[in-house]
């Protein structure tokens, strides 16, 4: 069996919101709904998210494959959302394991990393104010399979379910595709790795009690 090789394409530095809303003058820890007009913060969020996704498009469409459609046309695509620097989660299991994985999807990039940015993302930000995120991206096809890519999607949550015995923190569902044997090449599932070097010395939060990002983990 052949070895599948992914291509992983990642921003090169730390995305924050709030660094994005400065760029507009704005300080989002200094934000208050009773001192700025309502219409503030629709305006603010569409020029943050759009400044993100074009950035992550520049990102792409400059290290991607030939063979890789541009950003804005990836359809198949695989991605997983983490946090950076010196913060992780801690999993579940009887030795907790930290990971700096928030999602793993798939589908068309541009589209679904928009309704992230305009959904979750701000949300999980107002919980823990302003950390920085990594986006890991890649478009992934293959001849006569036109559902590979949900299958590595699939492959990617078993994967993560496997070592932390829970799924990541803004996944819902485990993927539907994983009934297929394949054989990948080296990095593959890079984005799982902690990747950021701060971190061996930082911080491994988890949501307590009620708190609605509450991990869920196998029974």
């Amino acid at each position: 069996m052949d070895e599948i090789e992914i291509l992983w394409i990642k921003n090169e530095e730390p995305i924050k919101l709030g660094d994005y809303a400065k760029d507009f003058g704005i300080d989002i820890s200094t934000l208050s709904y009773h001192s700025i007009p309502s219409s503030t913060f629709p305006w603010l969020e569409s020029k943050v998210r759009n400044g993100i996704l074009r950035d992550l498009e520049d990102e792409w469409n400059e290290k991607k494959h030939e063979s890789m459609a541009c950003f804005s046309g990836v359809r198949k695509g695989v991605y997983v959302i983490t946090l950076a620097n010196n913060i992780g989660i801690e999993y579940g299991g009887e030795v907790p394991q930290v990971s700096q994985v928030l999602y793993i999807g798939c589908g068309a990039l541009k589209q679904r990393l928009n309704a992230h940015l305009k959904i979750w993302i701000p949300a999980i930000t107002s919980s823990i104010y302003d950390f920085a995120l990594n986006f890991w991206m890649t478009e992934v096809k293959r001849q006569k399979n036109a559902t590979f890519f949900k299958e590595v999607e699939s492959d990617l949550l078993w994967e993560f379910r496997e070592k932390h015995k829970a799924i990541p923190l803004q996944n819902k569902i485990m993927g539907v595709s994983h009934d297929k044997l394949h054989s990948y090449g080296r990095g593959w599932d890079r984005p799982l790795s902690n990747s950021s070097k701060k971190l061996k010395n930082g911080w491994a939060i988890k949501p307590l009690g009620k708190n609605p990002w509450r991990i869920k983990l196998d029974e």
